[in-house]
């Protein structure tokens, strides 16, 4: 999903930092050269996080806050159901 949205929609020009992803499947790789990180690894909370999950988007937003206690602002790409 994220991968399509990077070379559909405006966001491949966005300044990405980072891709964080939960899956160790994924973390050490790459998209467009955009490295795919663990959680853990979002250290600077300046930078807002991108949600750009459709089913998981509200799970992935509370285990961001409540259990790895980020204070980066969450940007939601659908409404809150």
């Amino acid at each position: 999903h994220t991968l399509r949205l990077i070379g559909d929609t405006k966001l491949d020009v966005a300044h990405i930092k980072a891709i964080i992803d939960s899956n160790p499947f994924y973390c050490g790789r790459s998209i467009r050269g955009i490295p795919i990180l663990s959680p853990s690894s979002v250290l600077n909370p300046m930078i807002p996080i991108l949600i750009s999950s459709f089913i998981a988007q509200k799970s992935i937003a509370i285990y961001s806050k409540e259990i790895l206690g980020l204070e980066n602002e969450l940007l939601l790409l659908y409404p809150e159901t």
